[in-house]
């Protein structure tokens, strides 16, 4: 086991103090759970239950053979009441009894077998946009070089997988050292952040149980944000980086949320597909909360829980609550009809907060001095706002990651991180347009070229055709052609002789 401490005080980003995480809680098993269907990019999975279907805890609801859907399953036991295109609704019986029919795995594995086993259980990325998990493992090349483990927790409002690794320490080691096994991977690599001295110490604990194994890089890094993403993390943690256009993946890299790996390990040691997920709820009232929490839990059902907790003057006066999924940094709108998902790592319900009004630029540089990847966001508002293609391509607009920090330090409010979003969006488009105009021309000149090919074969058959000598004919043929010849005759004369009378 190594254990490394680094301070790397050149990187950029903002700094807060977080307390320590809470236990995790439970919630009471909503009456009905809303399992999404998966449509990842496009494709849907084949559903194996009907209305009235009777289910159980971790039975699949939907089968695929391709890596890039995602299979899904009963978070508890009961009744389909309900499908529809993009969920099933389950009536729950409060039983919450465990299929029979999963699946433990004991012995070592190969690469393609954790890989089916991340595709049978529907396994995703649980720190960011919900990869497939089996196709990220089939993408690595042949030698992967570095399993990196993300424990960077660095918004303030998020402690769930700080609450994770301080209860299941032992389960997450251990499925990092099986991922590492199947995979072949040599080194493996955790980056957590300093201040979590808690989860620090049963991570040790638990590593020096496994002295039998390969080792393990227990890195510790600045609390700060935003230090948990990947490509920041991996420079942190190893010094490396990848090119400008290389992911991860084929720098043979594996990078993983460490709750994913605490997914993953329930799937190959318990057989129990990712039914569940810790979840941060931050209160009205301020407080940060650990739960956890089925999947297909309406977010209702969690208001109802924590309804209490709300100011006595926002009830009276019936303020309305804002709920949105993510940090107090990268969050998004909720709907109270929204559900737990795997992705679902920070639930913030707050009272309704006016939208602060922008003014123009300052030019401050506020931004680029606290931009963690370097860019310079007051020129890419400016090549933003006119929508200069060119000039966003020269600022390396595809290099944000939209953290927010600029956000943040902006004097003048600005929402440049929701500007740059909507510029790549826009020039994605433009480019996948181009794309898509260069490969109908590109068919309609093939087609073109195949027309004139044909054409011109047809006119040089004719002119063979009309420059080939007569090819002789028999005396047969020849005598018959002559027979035809007077049998056209032979009516004619009749007629002549026939006027001379």
């Amino acid at each position: 086991m190594n254990i490394l401490h680094l301070r790397d005080n050149r990187q950029r980003g903002l700094h807060w103090s977080k307390p320590r995480a809470r236990p995790i809680e439970t919630l009471p098993v909503p009456d009905t759970l809303y399992i999404p269907i998966s449509h990842w990019q496009q494709t849907t999975a084949e559903l194996l239950v009907t209305t009235g279907s009777t289910l159980y805890k971790g039975q699949p609801l939907t089968r695929s053979y391709n890596h890039n859907v995602i299979i899904t399953h009963a978070s508890s036991s009961g009744e389909v009441i309900d499908i529809s295109d993009n969920r099933i609704a389950i009536k729950t019986d409060g039983r919450d009894e465990v299929s029979d029919e999963l699946t433990k795995t004991t012995d070592s594995l190969s690469r393609q077998e954790i890989t089916d086993i991340a595709h049978r259980n529907g396994l995703t990325g649980q720190g960011g946009a919900g990869f497939p998990l089996a196709r990220k493992i089939a993408s690595l090349p042949q030698q992967p070089q570095l399993l990196l483990v993300n424990a960077a927790e660095c918004d303030p409002d998020i402690h769930c997988d700080d609450a994770l690794i301080q209860a299941y320490a032992p389960l997450v080691v251990e499925s990092v050292l099986t991922i590492a096994e199947a995979c072949e991977i040599d080194r493996v690599v955790i980056g957590i952040e300093n201040d979590k001295t808690r989860s620090i110490e049963q991570l040790q604990q638990a590593m020096a149980r496994q002295t039998a194994r390969q080792n393990i890089e227990l890195v510790t890094i600045p609390s700060q944000y935003p230090s948990g993403a990947e490509n920041i993390l991996l420079q942190l943690c190893t010094s490396e980086q990848p090119g400008p256009h290389e992911s991860l993946a084929s720098a043979g890299i594996l990078s993983m949320n460490i709750a994913t790996c605490y997914a993953m390990g329930q799937a190959v040691f318990n057989g129990m597909p990712p039914i569940s997920r810790i979840t941060t709820v931050v209160t009205p009232d301020g407080r940060h909360r650990n739960f956890k929490l089925l999947t297909g839990t309406p977010v209702n059902h969690i208001l109802d829980y924590v309804a209490y907790e709300r100011p006595i003057a926002s009830i009276e006066q019936e303020v309305p609550l804002h709920v949105t999924q993510g940090g107090r940094m990268m969050s998004e709108a909720l709907d109270t009809q929204a559900v737990i998902t795997q992705q679902s790592n920070c639930i913030t319900i707050s009272n309704t907060k006016g939208v602060q009004s922008s003014v123009p630029c300052i030019r401050c540089g506020a931004c680029s001095d606290i931009c963690p990847v370097r860019l310079m966001p007051q020129h890419l508002h400016k090549a933003a706002t006119h929508f200069d293609a060119q000039q966003l391509d020269n600022l390396n607009v595809d290099r944000c990651i939209e953290c927010r920090c600029c956000d943040v330090v902006c004097p003048s409010a600005i929402p440049l991180t929701a500007q740059f979003i909507q510029a790549k969006e826009h020039k994605h488009r433009q480019n996948n347009e181009q794309i898509a105009a260069d490969l109908a021309k590109q068919r309609y000149d093939k087609r073109q070229r195949r027309l004139q090919k044909e054409r011109s074969g047809k006119r040089r058959t004719s002119l063979k055709e009309k420059a080939a000598p007569a090819t002789p004919q028999s005396r047969k043929d020849l005598i018959a052609q002559a027979l035809k010849r007077s049998a056209k005759k032979k009516p004619n004369d009749a007629a002549d002789n026939g006027s001379s009378h």
